[in-house]
């Protein structure tokens, strides 16, 4: 234990300014010298050399640091299910027979929210109902011009026929898997897009009645390709939930620092790219694991967000208010993050060229820079001290010591440090953090500068200091009687401003300690 004395005081200091010095093993002393000095610690902490491995956090191309909370995938349903449950189509029309034994007749099959130019079919179904109001049977030739099938090395058309006893009716079922449609013109004028249907009918002679009333259904469709106009269609983003993944400490002082440069981050994870999608009542929405309470973070001074986006884009970014982030983390850090939201695809009635199937899929980040101001951010904790008696024993020998500490702070951060000791009754033994060094009652705090910035708030020049800690005899036989330190540091970025923390900045320290010593014990 004499050696974690001895270096007690460099170790709480230096633990607080990087929170990442490993501990120092210091030399033996020998006990034959009345004085001894060596270096115990010369030592340069990079930024990037800390957050190696840290979940979450990462590097960009200038070397600024980024915070990017785990991201989750949102997605709807899959596009051809949004367009298959949406596309349909159902007509009637009657053909009147005029003292005619063979009829021609054509009808077109549309809708009027809905032009097709092309499309390639893995499965559909199409019904053919006819209701015979004749009192003679009819035979029934349908051609639909516009789909095709390859079977074998030909294009086959669709075609069907179908008998109809009189006064009765029938339907006929067709699986349209595998079929293509190409648009065919209208023979009634106009430009809708749909199916034109053509046929003849040919009726026993002698008939009497009213007419031959049919019904066309085309629905249960799934899509390998689709070309034209679709109108919008709505469905539900899933909602996911991602935990933070961020240790208590970040957790502690988040709330404490005012954050700068946060935004949501959507990265579209889909093959379809020219097709514009609506995204309608999203939400942010933190939670808590020992509350019901929830945050909703404001994107554009909104806690729900619509929007119109192109799926061609890389990354759509919403910045979000500098005000709206540091109200989402303070006064305490959710514990997870929920995505919720909506999408309505082609909102703006656009033609569309898309393969399928596909679905429209978003990588959802919540991400930070390491953009910040601290004014006075602080915090406290107590050290456990086990003093054993052969630590003591090796106490007594020590007349006195200094400590030789020189900072290189490369670090837009400065501390304010305040340490004591305290003996088993809590009593105040003495303040191990001196700005003099020399143990005056009102020399209490120990000051580390921050570097200095540039109007970005990023480090320019890094600033030295040098301080000399002493401990007399009866400091020393205190130290036998200590049980806890009190640390309590506050921290504050460079004059009070918006600093950028990057990957390499850094701080050097430098420590030398010297110790007077009893002879011959």
């Amino acid at each position: 234990m004499i050696s974690k004395i001895k270096i007690l005081i460099p170790i709480l200091l230096i633990a607080f300014i990087s929170g990442c010095i490993e501990k120092i093993k210091s030399p033996v002393m020998p006990v034959w010298d009345v004085s001894y000095s060596i270096p115990v610690l010369n030592k340069t902490e990079v930024v990037i050399d800390r957050i190696k491995g840290e979940k979450g956090i990462f590097i960009d191309s200038t070397q600024n640091l980024v915070l990017k909370f785990d991201s989750t995938e949102m997605k709807t349903k899959s596009l051809d299910e949004i367009f298959g449950d949406n596309i349909k189509f159902d007509e009637e029309f009657s053909i009147r027979p005029q003292n005619v034994d063979t009829l021609i007749f054509e009808s077109f099959v549309s809708d009027d929210s809905v032009y097709l130019e092309e499309l390639h079919l893995y499965k559909g179904i199409l019904t053919y109902q006819v209701e015979n109001r004749l009192n003679k049977k009819v035979d029934l030739y349908i051609t639909i011009p516009g789909f095709t099938k390859i079977v074998g090395s030909s294009v086959d058309t669709l075609k069907f026929s179908m008998v109809v006893n009189p006064n009765s009716s029938v339907q006929k079922t067709i699986d349209l898997k595998n079929y293509h449609y190409r648009i065919t013109p209208n023979p009634f004028g106009g430009s809708n897009y749909g199916f034109h249907i053509k046929g003849y009918a040919k009726i026993d002679a002698g008939y009497s009645g009213d007419s031959i009333k049919t019904r066309v259904k085309i629905d249960n469709l799934g899509f390998n390709y689709l070309k034209g106009k679709v109108k919008p269609y709505k469905d539900s983003l899933k909602t996911k939930t991602e935990y933070l993944d961020i240790n208590q400490d970040a957790k502690d002082i988040l709330p404490k620092i005012q954050v700068y440069g946060a935004k949501v981050v959507l990265t579209p994870n889909t093959s379809t790219k020219n097709l514009e999608v609506q995204l309608k009542d999203f939400q942010v929405v933190g939670t808590f694991k020992n509350s019901s309470q929830k945050k909703y973070l404001k994107i554009k001074n909104q806690s729900i967000l619509d929007t119109i986006i192109s799926l061609d884009r890389p990354s759509i970014e919403f910045n979000i208010d500098d005000v709206a982030i540091n109200e989402f983390l303070s006064p305490q850090v959710p514990d997870s993050v929920t995505y919720s939201g909506k999408i309505i695809v082609n909102p703006n009635y656009k033609s569309i060229d898309i393969t399928l199937p596909d679905s429209i899929k978003f990588d959802v980040r919540f991400v930070a820079y390491s953009i910040f101001r601290i004014d006075n951010a602080s915090r406290t904790d107590t050290i456990e001290i086990d003093l054993k008696d052969e630590d003591k024993d090796q106490l007594n020998k020590i007349n006195g010591g200094s400590i030789t500490l020189e900072i290189d702070n490369g670090l837009p951060i400065g501390f304010q440090i305040t340490g004591y000791l305290l003996d088993s009754l809590n009593n105040k033994l003495l303040y191990f953090t001196r700005e003099k060094g020399t143990g005056d009652a009102s020399d209490t705090v120990f000051s580390i500068t921050p570097a200095i910035i540039d109007n970005e708030g990023k480090v320019t020049q890094s600033v030295l200091q040098k301080k000399i800690l002493t401990l007399n005899k009866d400091e020393i036989e205190k130290l036998k009687r200590m049980k806890k330190a009190i640390v309590r540091v506050v921290y504050s970025t460079t004059n009070g401003r918006k600093v950028l923390l990057r990957a390499n900045d850094k701080i050097r320290v430098r420590l030398t300690s010297s110790v007077s010593l009893r002879v011959g014990e």
